[in-house]
């Protein structure tokens, strides 16, 4: 069976919830948003972070999902497994999966989720095995009408004014992709907390910088640092970010989306069409590191994300700390770790 998100957001609201699914698509911030929505209306507030699990094939194994697929939740107590990047299971390791999803198990909801990096052809044969048990569910970018109208929407609760040709220049300037708008939006409502109305100049003048600052200056300081383990430098080049009035949360987010504008170029995939005049910069930033340090990056920042908006993740989950772990554990993958003295000196700042 398949669905759009808005069929999804329907059937959620209105209860009914299928046992399995798979998320698929161009946008991750939107699958992501989908993956909270759901465990907020399936699980119980007092069982949100207790019976809520994650595995990300990326870095863990099957045997970890097997071991969770055939562990039934006590006393009918319900339970959500997240299973991300299901592409990495072999032929063999994909058919067990499956077989241990034939018989539904109602206080059991499992969510598989590729990375947009990792989108599927529509002939893959992953959708058309994973269709006998799951329902799926493809997540595109938002149209230009749907993403001007978030947009709206948006200033109207902020109760602040926005000019048309303003709403829309900030949609085609983010690509319509949800999480960069979603970070422009917030930072145009802080910039207009006084003024109250926000014209196309104003879009162009703090958002237009915004974007291509952050999807590439403050990615290439980082990944400089990756490659050479020099974390105090990442950590200077993120100071003035947000000086400016990013916050930790959105710093995290256009981490992650240069490191997965990366992982395209690295792994031989087109740039969205408004990212695409940025592949020559993005091409040297990518020859710095490995496939694997891309990844396990990748791994990295989407477990801040969740811990940041309450997912399961034994990372900090306040802003400033969180923001600071990350760049430690992200320039680790050099090889050549911090000193106590500098992550002392991080934490004090």
């Amino acid at each position: 069976m398949k669905q759009t998100p808005k069929q999804l957001a329907r059937d959620i609201t209105q209860g009914k919830i299928a046992p399995v699914y798979y998320f698929y698509g161009d946008d991750d911030h939107r699958m992501n948003e989908a993956i909270r929505f759901m465990r907020g209306k399936f699980l119980p507030a007092s069982a949100l972070v207790t019976n809520s699990s994650r595995i990300d094939l990326n870095s863990q194994k099957f045997t970890d999902v097997r071991d969770e697929l055939m562990s039934l939740p006590f006393f009918g107590e319900r339970s959500l497994l997240t299973i991300v990047n299901p592409q990495k299971l072999s032929p063999k390791q994909l058919t067990e999966t499956i077989a241990l999803l034939k018989t539904p198990v109602e206080s059991r909801l499992v969510i598989f989720y590729t990375r947009a990096a990792k989108k599927p052809k529509s002939v893959s044969s992953l959708l058309k095995k994973l269709e006998a048990v799951a329902t799926l569910v493809e997540f595109p970018l938002l149209t230009v009408a749907d993403a001007q109208d978030k947009v709206m929407r948006a200033m109207r609760a902020a109760e602040i004014e926005i000019e048309p040709l303003a709403a829309r220049e900030l949609t085609e300037m983010t690509g319509c992709d949800a999480g960069r708008l979603t970070c422009e939006i917030e930072k145009l409502i802080a910039y207009a907390s006084q003024e109250k109305t926000i014209t196309l100049a104003t879009v162009r003048a703090v958002a237009s910088e915004t974007v291509n600052r952050n999807v590439y200056q403050l990615v290439d300081a980082v990944t400089e640092a990756l490659s050479s383990g020099d974390g105090a430098k990442a950590l200077e080049s993120i100071a003035p970010v947000l000086e400016g009035g990013d916050t930790p949360t959105g710093i995290i987010y256009w981490l992650g989306a240069g490191f997965l504008e990366m992982y395209q170029v690295k792994d031989g995939r087109k740039l969205p069409p408004y990212r695409e005049r940025f592949r020559g910069k993005i091409e040297r930033q990518v020859s710095r590191l490995s496939l694997d340090q891309i990844e396990s990056a990748l791994s990295l920042i989407t477990a801040s994300e969740a811990a940041l908006k309450g997912g399961i993740s034994d990372r900090p989950t306040e802003g400033k700390p969180a923001l600071y772990e990350l760049i430690l554990a992200l320039c680790a993958l050099s090889g050549t770790a911090l000193t106590q003295q500098n992550k002392h000196e991080v934490y004090t700042r």
